[in-house]
């Protein structure tokens, strides 16, 4: 079960993720990095800035950043890959990457979207980061065998997961200084900054994916009997997420107005997305697809994420709320509350 949970985060933090004939029909737009083998989308924020990760045709593995039409590569320098999961309003982003040696490490990157405005655009999917030590920070939860950063807000706070040394997965809250001077990337000192522990009560395993501007985090958590649940964390309160009838379900993404995106499996085995919005859950689901991942929605109800189509081709998808199906009215959302407090590191 370990092994599960874990290969599913890295999903979640390199994700794979809408195909291009059904955008038309279904009212999406599909997201396909140029000569990649696979797309992924995995976080937009309030100014429609989308990033997330493709895998190029030599098993490489990339993230990206759609700003305006125009599609960038994000490598990080002296690294074996690349996953990038998020991105708030003032351009900073997180996500994963991997060293030489084979291990994962968080990161936070500053200055992204301000080199975006000097980019020369030429040619769509041919323009690439060039990044230095100086643009991103190495987030690793102390101690920890392995770390991911998933999700970051307006307030410079960054959510992930990372496994200690008894291979037991953990969610963490880390707050990273906002500059004072807006206008300039700052270098930002992880030591002085303070981690927190997010575990659901009794969970085997825990991993925080996202978080909005009100301090609100959802995620996952696998319970004593090895069951996969969504969680959403408000003011030190646990909330159970369970979509009706589902075998798992995975909270990815909330927005402000508490708006929760994210996917489940159904007694079919069938993976589909999911928007819980207040009490009711409405399915994010396309035909002819193998299975449909929701990750990501900013406050204009913009959802990211992914799919894979008939032929097993992954790709990256937008689309808008009002596309979504609504909500079974003999379904009743299933929610329930445990209080709990986030542990101090």
């Amino acid at each position: 079960m370990e092994r599960n949970l874990k290969a599913y985060l890295i999903i979640v933090a390199f994700t794979l993720v809408i195909p291009a004939a059904l955008a038309n029909a279904c009212g999406f737009r599909t997201i396909d990095f140029p000569g990649a083998s696979s797309t992924g989308a995995t976080g937009i924020n309030d100014r429609g800035q989308i990033v997330g990760s493709y895998m190029d045709r030599n098993s490489q593995l990339h993230g990206f950043l759609l700003d305006r039409g125009n599609l960038s590569t994000i490598d990080l320098p002296g690294v074996s890959g690349t996953g990038v999961t998020g991105i708030n309003d003032r351009g900073q982003i997180v996500g994963s990457y991997m060293d030489s040696s084979g291990q994962f490490h968080g990161f936070f990157l500053t200055s992204l979207c301000q080199k975006a405005k000097d980019w020369k655009r030429k040619k769509k999917g041919d323009e690439k980061v060039d990044l230095d030590r100086d643009n991103f920070s190495t987030i690793d939860f102390p101690g920890s065998l392995c770390t991911g950063a998933t999700g970051i807000n307006d307030q410079g706070q960054i959510v992930g997961y990372y496994v200690d040394n008894g291979g037991q997965f953990h969610g963490f809250f880390l707050e990273i200084p906002i500059p004072r001077d807006k206008e300039k990337d700052e270098e930002v000192d992880l030591d002085r900054d303070s981690f927190s522990t997010i575990d659901f009560p009794g969970a085997l395993s825990t991993g925080a994916i996202g978080i909005n501007d009100r301090g609100q985090i959802v995620g996952s958590y696998v319970d004593s009997s090895g069951q996969f649940h969504g969680f959403l964390l408000a003011r030190g309160n646990f909330s159970t997420i369970d979509f009706p009838g589902a075998l798992t379900t995975v909270a990815t993404g909330i927005n402000d107005r508490g708006r929760i995106v994210g996917h489940y499996v159904d007694s079919d085995s069938k993976l589909d997305g999911f928007i819980l919005d207040r009490d009711d859950f409405s399915t994010i689901g396309f035909p002819e697809v193998l299975c449909t991942g929701a990750i990501g929605i900013n406050n204009r109800g913009q959802i990211v994420g992914c799919y894979e189509d008939s032929n097993g081709d992954s790709h990256g998808f937008i689309v808008e709320k009002a596309y979504m199906a609504p909500p079974a009215s003999s379904s009743p959302s299933r929610m329930t509350t445990t209080w709990a407090r986030i542990k101090a590191r």
